[in-house]
């Protein structure tokens, strides 16, 4: 078999058609569902904290790179630069589109609790409530909004807080050393109640109206602020992908 590596990163893909890759390559599998009937593969990725081994050692005889160690963080996430200002923020995201319109809600309720807060709001290029956040910005001076930004790490370097929903921001932020309280939208992100190495906040009904307050309070205890932050960075330290790689090639 020849040295080549092909990385399979797909909902899409089947079992039978891993397997026949395996035939003619090395076969990497990137998957948090665990939902196939067996893995012929050489290895597992799964950076989730509640990732199954038992469940994928049933399955297959792939080495398993489990847990937050193989977390794949981009490079601008690891080596985001300095802070554009030293004002302090407080940041709200929540993906590419954000289909429950929850953004502007969420940042009018962090207004309501901090007045005098600098607000960077970041929207992703699918988002299409977009104008209703440039009208927010437009009417709040201290509200700054970013659409599908060229680096969303250079956004955030400096930030106090980020608000962000369970999924891969999760890692990015822990990687940069950011304290984040992160928000459960979807049963599919239920897992994070438990696992998340930040606070966490059950979203998947509506916000709740207290979100600012809990938010300000974190603010109010930089201390805390800073233990969460170092707390979530020893979980993710923005390494994984290095690791993989190295189980890949035996480095």
């Amino acid at each position: 078999m020849p040295d080549d590596w092909l990385l399979i990163d797909s909902y899409k893909a089947t079992a039978d058609y891993i397997s026949a890759f395996r035939k003619i390559a090395h076969v990497a599998v990137i998957d948090d569902l665990n939902a196939l009937d067996h893995y012929d593969c050489d290895l597992i990725i799964n950076a989730a904290l509640s990732a199954p081994r038992e469940a994928y050692a049933a399955k297959s005889d792939a080495r398993l790179l489990l847990g937050a160690d193989y977390a794949l963080i981009r490079r601008e996430f690891r080596r985001p630069g300095a802070p554009s200002s030293t004002e302090p923020f407080v940041a709200v995201m929540f993906g590419g589109s954000d289909p429950r319109r929850l953004t502007g809600g969420c940042a009018a309720l962090l207004r309501h609790a901090m007045p005098e807060m600098r607000l960077k709001i970041i929207a992703g290029p699918a988002h299409i409530h977009a104008d209703e956040l440039r009208a927010m910005a437009e009417a709040d001076p201290l509200f700054e909004l970013h659409v599908d930004p060229p680096s969303v790490a250079q956004v955030l370097a400096g930030c106090e807080l980020v608000l962000t929903a369970a999924g891969g921001s999760v890692g990015e932020m822990a990687a940069m050393g950011l304290a984040a309280l992160v928000l459960v939208l979807y049963d599919n992100q239920k897992a994070a109640l438990d696992q998340c190495p930040f606070p966490v906040i059950d979203a998947r009904q509506d916000l709740p109206a207290d979100l600012g307050v809990r938010a300000k309070t974190l603010i109010d205890d930089p201390t805390g602020l800073k233990a969460i932050a170092e707390k979530a960075h020893k979980v993710v330290d923005g390494k994984g992908a290095q690791r993989v790689v190295e189980a890949m090639f035996g480095a």
